[in-house]
């Protein structure tokens, strides 16, 4: 009896404790708006700031978001996308906010785009001790990604022009997630916009978009999925939103799991969610078609992200909003969850990702969705209505690039208020059990008689 009643209590907190780990699937209340720009201000000097404002105010839009281990918001403004410049005189590819303003980082020599090692960013990554890992277009079209110390200072560059088509103008690097237990980064390569026709043409069909696989270690490359239909945008998907078309982009969002087992993907075009095992893209072998799973999305989006307690985050196109998903969980009602909902123009989406260091705290970046739709890049921002924005969200969990710890973030209240509800319920599972043994009917054991006594004696002797 007393080893089913402990059994039941440790099911019992465990099943609370599965429970509280999921964030709140309501639309939130307590979001912070830190960010709000109608164009994107530089912090430079007074020379660069003018020819900007000649040339590319209208052209400069913020595409991803990351974090530092100082709470440090780094912001990637790129000078060229799907194979167009867009402007040389955006004085910073990547910036630190600073003051609403957007501060070239590591200084204005490094961005300079002439001279400077840091011509264009799209994609980038922040390790846990703050060095930062670029996705460099230079512009002679050539794609390295060079890691930088947090003081500036270079790390290490890494040529990706093996696999990245030499000088082919249509290779675009949008995405990198960073396994530094085994020395991996994994790189998404967007390459082109589609043709809505390059399904009945062969050479159109010959898509660039595919994942690259670098060995940190030895620096070798690897290109997956070229030519897969995994990562290709999905041109039958219904328009589920009449006022928003979703260009035909095929892979851009990457997400690996926080114990870095898996690698999940998908085009911007599909609600579709590709999942691989890390194992088999670390060596030159050939994916079959078994090694890919298909999971469900709820609607197309830009990036996506794991977290260290096994969750899985991503911004929603036709939605609007940063959607949470709950793969291979139990005890769920709901599979997909809403963080945040958005109040928006129509044509702005959240595009990009980022949480703040153990605060608990998610960062998503909102920007003009015409961008990336209209003949490739919207060029003439309406600068009287705000363009840009930037929220934080209290999510209570932390980056896929800490260890996986699903209760981490569970407040001591949360925790006492589990084990005195549990003790509570096992006391009075325990009395109910006790209750019901009472009004049991037992067998009334039968004391021999005098003579049975005797007879058993007689027998014996």
């Amino acid at each position: 009896m007393k080893k089913s009643i402990i059994i039941f209590f440790i099911i019992f907190i465990f099943t609370n404790i599965i429970q509280c780990k999921f964030p709140d699937n309501k639309t939130r209340s307590d979001i912070d708006e830190i960010y709000k720009a109608k164009y994107l201000e530089f912090d430079t000097n007074e020379e660069l700031n003018s020819q900007y404002l000649k040339h590319s105010k209208n052209y400069a839009f913020p595409n991803t978001i990351r974090i530092n281990n100082r709470g440090v918001l780094f912001i990637s403004v790129p000078r060229h996308l799907f194979s167009e410049e867009i402007d040389k005189y955006i004085p910073g590819t990547i910036n630190i906010l600073s003051n609403n303003k957007l501060k070239p980082w590591p200084n204005q020599e490094e961005n300079d785009f002439d001279k400077g090692h840091i011509h264009s960013i799209v994609g980038f990554e922040i390790d846990l001790d703050g060095n930062l890992y670029l996705l460099n277009h230079k512009k002679n079209k050539e794609r390295e990604l060079l890691v930088y110390y947090p003081n500036g200072k270079i790390k290490d560059v890494y040529n990706l022009n093996q696999v990245t088509l030499h000088k082919d103008h249509e290779s675009l690097l949008t995405n990198i997630v960073l396994d530094l237990t085994y020395n991996f980064a994994y790189i998404t390569d967007t390459g082109k916009i589609f043709e809505e026709d390059f399904n009945n043409n062969k050479i159109k069909n010959d898509t660039k978009s595919s994942l690259l696989v670098l060995n940190l270690k030895n620096k070798l490359t690897i290109r997956f999925l070229r030519k897969e239909k995994s990562s290709m945008p999905d041109l039958s998907l219904p328009q589920r939103n009449k006022n928003l078309s979703i260009k035909d982009i095929g892979l851009y969002g990457i997400a690996l799991s926080c114990d870095k087992r898996f690698i999940y993907y998908s085009p911007v075009k599909s609600d579709k969610l590709y999942k691989i095992n890390t194992l088999f893209l670390q060596d030159e072998r050939t994916l079959r078609n078994k090694d890919i799973n298909i999971l469900n999305k709820k609607s197309s989006s830009f990036e996506m992200m794991s977290s260290a307690r096994g969750l899985f985050y991503y911004t929603s196109i036709e939605e609007n909003s940063v959607l949470v998903n709950f793969y291979e969980r139990i005890l769920t009602f709901s599979n997909v969850r809403s963080v945040r909902h958005g109040n928006y123009f129509e044509d702005n989406v959240p595009v990009s990702l980022a949480f703040n260091g153990t605060t608990g705290y998610l960062f998503y970046l909102v920007n003009k969705h015409n961008i990336f739709i209209n003949d490739n890049i919207e060029k003439e921002l309406d600068v009287n209505q705000d363009n840009f924005f930037i929220y934080k969200i209290k999510v209570n969990d932390r980056s896929y690039l800490y260890p996986c710890n699903i209760y981490s973030y569970i407040p001591n209240s949360t925790w006492i208020a589990i084990i005195i509800i549990s003790l509570l319920m096992s006391y009075g599972v325990f009395k109910l059990i006790v209750c019901v043994t009472k009004l049991s009917p037992k067998k009334k054991e039968m004391e021999p008689n005098e003579e049975e006594l005797a007879y058993i004696n007689d027998e014996e002797n």
